[in-house]
């Protein structure tokens, strides 16, 4: 059937097969805008994407990394909003603010504008790898291009390109370190420790070398006291010490340190016999209530 285009002026005779066609056509049209807002409402609705604004500064590409830093609208704003659609606010990632709080995008963002992202589930992600051995990663300080690699983060690394930095990768968001088993991180004194809550560590592997991960605070006691090391004792810059990530998001040392007996020696002007002590750091539970001091070998409970 020809469709014939008609003059201004010109009787308008339209056959009963070219209305149909007029008919058809439009109920199409109207049936492929439906699938596409069927489809903008599932993405936005799946569980592992959200929407997010981009208050970074600048045009952000697609698989950057956003830091969550609130939600656009609050409860207070706008109730019904708030409850139909969660959008979040997204800023330039940093390690003290971010970590374990990050979307990776879906498609690109101009600053200021909204846009979809991965906030859970599995997702390609470039990542700047520290080593080859580094299975998770997080947000990297002020770098919204790359994830960091790390053996603890928010996001398990399914796969990766061989060596290091920033390389193509797939990651699984949502499964950090701690949901497996306990995580043993490792790291050197900046500063040799003799006294205090804390001690900061520049994380490293089992044999020292370096991670390039930024330092951390971490706890000496496990009650978060304070504690002196004796007779000048201290822990020096060169040591490697074992400590894992609590599940309050707090890092602590593993084990704790206890006072030992090292010698005895006669103070000749007291006219009395003292102990020499010193520090160090036991792998196993308990307190120090639990170490007896021995003078004698009669005084020493006996082994069971």
């Amino acid at each position: 059937m020809a469709l014939k285009k008609v003059s201004p002026g010109d009787p308008l005779r339209i056959p009963a097969s070219t209305f149909n066609l007029f008919v058809d056509a439009a109920k199409d049209f109207q049936n492929r805008q439906q699938q596409i807002r069927r489809k903008n409402t599932r993405d936005v609705h799946d569980s592992n994407i959200v929407l997010i604004k981009n208050n970074s500064g600048a045009d952000r590409d697609r698989f950057d990394v956003l830091g969550i830093d609130g939600v656009l609208f609050t409860p207070t704003d706008n109730i019904e909003q708030f409850k139909n659609q969660v959008i979040l606010q997204g800023v330039t990632p940093t390690t003290a603010n971010h970590q374990g709080k990050f979307v990776i995008l879906l498609e690109p963002i101009h600053s200021g504008k909204i846009g979809r992202a991965w906030i859970n589930g599995t997702c390609p992600a470039h990542i700047n790898v520290s080593a080859e051995t580094d299975s998770y990663a997080d947000v990297k300080d002020s770098d919204p291009a790359s994830l960091q690699s790390s053996s603890e983060g928010l996001a398990r690394i399914v796969w990766k390109e061989s060596g290091t930095g920033v390389k193509w990768g797939v990651v699984t968001v949502g499964t950090p370190s701690q949901a497996q088993s306990p995580n043993i991180l490792f790291g050197k004194p900046t500063n040799a420790y003799t006294s205090g809550a804390t001690i900061t560590l520049d994380p490293c592997d089992i044999h020292g070398t370096d991670t390039g991960e930024n330092n951390k605070t971490v706890y000496v006691n496990a009650d978060q006291s304070s504690y002196a090391m004796t007779n000048s004792t201290s822990i020096g810059t060169g040591t490697i010490l074992p400590f894992y990530k609590g599940d309050d998001d707090n890092y602590y040392l593993l084990g704790m340190p206890i006072e030992v007996v090292t010698n005895w020696q006669f103070d000749n002007t007291a006219k009395k016999i003292q102990k020499k002590t010193r520090n160090i750091w036991i792998l196993t539970g308990g307190s120090e209530s639990n170490w007896v001091d021995c003078t004698t070998t009669t005084e020493c409970p006996e082994q069971s």
